[in-house]
C-alpha cells in the first residue's frame, strides 16, 4: 500500500503519519522504489522545461 501511495503521488508526511514512522526518511527508505515510468516522466518534464527556455518561455518561479 505504501509503495503504491508514493507512486501515485501521495505526500510523504501524510503517509509517514499513517504508518507510524518517526521520520519521512524512514518511510522513503523502506517504501520508495524508483520506477521506470516515473523516471521517464521526470526526464520528460526536464526536457519540456529546457524546450521552454530555448523558446524564451521561462516560467515564473523556476
Amino acid at each position: 500500500m505504501a509503495t503504491v501511495a508514493i507512486a501515485i503521488g501521495s505526500d510523504v508526511q501524510s503517509l509517514q503519519d499513517m504508518l507510524g514512522h518517526t521520520t519521512a526518511t524512514m518511510t522513503l527508505g523502506v517504501y520508495a522504489h524508483p520506477s521506470e515510468k516515473r523516471q521517464r516522466e521526470v526526464v520528460g518534464g526536464i526536457q519540456e522545461h529546457f524546450r521552454g527556455l530555448a523558446k524564451g518561455e521561462e516560467k515564473q518561479g523556476q
